[in-house]
This record gives C-alpha cells, structure tokens and sequence, in this order.
C-alpha cells in the first residue's frame, strides 16, 4: 500500500506506482459510501477495502449499504441460515427479504432442523381424501341413523338435506386446505 501527501487520510493504494489522486481507495476495514466518503464497516461484516463492495460475515445479513454506514441484522440460530456475503445473502432456499433470513422461500418450509425443505403435494393430497372420506363416513352414517328412526318419507328429506350441508362442509374444508399458515 502506498500512500501521498495528497490522498486523504482514510485511503490509500492497493500497490505502488500510482500517480493520481484517483487511485486511492478506502482502506481495509472500510468503504466507500455514494457520497465518496470512507466509513468503518463495524461489527458482523467484512471490508476487503480497496473499491470492493462490503459483505457480512457468516452469521450475519447485509442489508442496506448507505450514506451512515451498513445495515446488518444477526441471524440467531444456525449460521447456514446467514453465511455471509453480499448485500441480502442468505442460506440455501431461505428468503432474502426476510428479516435476518429467518423466513423460507416460496414453495420452501422450514423443518425441524432449520432447514429449508421443498413442499410437497402429497400433504394437499392426503388432506384432501380425509376430509372426503369423513364427509362420506359422516353421510353414510347419518343416512343409517336416519333410516332407522324416521318413516321413509322424512328419511329421504333429511338425506337430501344432509348431503346439501355435507357438500358445503367440504367446501368450506376445501377452502382451509388453500390457507397458507406459518408456524414459528
């Protein structure tokens, strides 16, 4: 590194030879903000100096580089959430836009070991044939229990109904399926 009477105090060259003010760089541990000026990167992340961009270090996101300084939230939990890097680096299938990469992407969730884990249909599928087979369970034995005690006339009235209400419960059952919910 090599350093003139004339290039600021916060900066210098990545080698020898220079002859431009032009050439100095912000120092390692620093970098330059859009206004020009060297700012200290601080605590969970990583400057190489030199015009090259800031990262976060592993555990830790990057999520805004400004004026002020870096803006960097600590991952808690496993580090593979956060390995660090550039600006809105996260883990593998793990949401950038959320918060400390705390969220799964879409079509991802997260298992009991952190992980993120692509979803799968057959979840969807098994919920689907429980919820018909026990609307059908319920009408078959309702349809007994009613043939048993009322006259036929009323019985076929009350199935009537009672399959008009079973209808609308896996339709009603069909539409809790599609609510996308996230447990913590």
């Amino acid at each position: 590194w090599a350093t003139s009477p004339r290039s600021p105090a916060d900066t210098s060259t990545d080698g020898t030879g220079f002859d431009s003010v032009t050439a100095c760089q912000c120092n390692v541990g620093s970098f330059r903000t859009a206004s020009g000026a060297c700012v200290a990167c601080g605590l969970g992340s990583a400057c190489a100096g030199f015009g090259r961009a800031p990262e976060a270090a592993p555990g830790f996101q990057l999520v805004a580089i400004g004026d002020q300084g870096l803006s960097i939230l600590s991952c808690l939990g496993d580090v593979r959430r956060c390995p660090g890097g550039g600006l809105r680096a996260c883990g593998a299938s793990r949401d950038s836009t959320s918060p400390a990469c705390g969220g799964c992407s879409e079509g991802f969730f997260e298992d009991t070991n952190g992980i993120c884990s692509p979803c799968t249909v057959v979840g969807s599928i098994v919920f689907t044939i429980l919820v018909i087979g026990g609307g059908a369970g319920i009408l078959v034995g309702l349809v007994v229990l009613v043939n048993r005690k009322l006259v036929q006339h009323h019985a076929i009235l009350s199935c009537t109904i009672l399959a008009g209400l079973t209808v609308t419960t896996v339709q009603a059952l069909g539409v809790f399926n599609q609510i996308s919910i996230e447990w913590p």
